[in-house]
């Protein structure tokens, strides 16, 4: 955890990356911000409303405001990137961009997204700080993309290998 420096409005509260052995548990606490996990490798076991979930490589979990925060790595281990988000609005964006509490399966972890927000939060300048908001937005409408929905670089790629399959200089 950073800390707030007097923040107002919509922040990056926190980042990290975690690679959990199996028996190590944090503490479930109920948080006042939301909190987001992106599984690289191992899986954990994540609850909510009494219901147990293993979360899986390539797979991502969303806590909303207000909920009890209850994880723990499962026995291969809980490889994992995490970020919280914090402030007014906070659950409206989340609602805004369609992401439902619980389990969703985004595909690989787009770490460099993670790394460029760890990099920044600690600074106190402005320009940082909306940075780091700007690239947890990114990382969100990945998580916001319905399951199984090519990005658009994937089909503009497919596009041009359709079109140009024929052409021998094509790279």
């Amino acid at each position: 955890v950073v800390p707030h420096w007097g923040q107002k409005g919509l922040f990056v509260r926190s980042i990290g990356h975690f690679i959990a052995p199996y028996g190590v548990c944090e503490d479930v606490k109920i948080a006042n911000f939301a909190e987001f996990f992106w599984c690289i490798d191992g899986s954990g076991e994540f609850r909510m409303d009494g219901e147990k979930v293993i979360l899986s490589r390539n797979e991502a979990w969303y806590y909303p405001v207000g909920s009890l925060h209850d994880y723990r790595p499962c026995q291969a281990g809980f490889h994992y990137w995490w970020v919280t988000l914090e402030g007014p609005g906070t659950d409206e964006l989340c609602r805004g961009l369609n992401l439902k509490p619980g389990k969703m399966r985004p595909g690989p972890c787009p770490e460099e997204i993670f790394r460029s927000i760890d990099k920044k939060i600690r600074s106190q300048e402005l320009t940082d700080r909306l940075f780091c908001l700007g690239q947890l937005f990114r990382l969100m409408t990945l998580l916001a993309l319905p399951e199984g929905q090519p990005s658009a670089l994937t089909l503009r790629a497919k596009e041009l290998m359709e079109e140009r399959f024929t052409n021998s200089q094509f790279n």
